[in-house]
């Protein structure tokens, strides 16, 4: 039998889910209903890649984490490099 921890633990997960899809619909997509610019998207895609580095290091997997920042930063890097940026 499942206990009611294991049942908080899941909708907690899925709860999160739930709300980083309202957040990504809402301002990181391309047709986001606010469109956000400069420092401001900056900080929402920052935040957005630092909840998923800290999901990982959640899991007891820092390497994989830290591997998934360095990634990120690189990225964000060649996309500003390359005018690859909207906004």
């Amino acid at each position: 039998m499942v206990g009611s921890g294991r049942w908080l633990k899941v909708g907690a997960a899925v709860g999160c889910v739930v709300a980083m899809i309202a957040l990504w619909s809402l301002f990181g997509a391309p047709s986001a209903a606010v469109e956000l610019k400069g420092a401001a998207l900056v900080v929402f895609q920052a935040a957005w890649f630092a909840v998923g580095a800290a999901a990982i290091v959640a899991l007891g997997r820092r390497v994989p984490a830290l591997l998934f920042v360095v990634l990120y930063v690189i990225n964000m890097v060649l996309v500003y490099h390359w005018h690859q940026q909207k906004g």
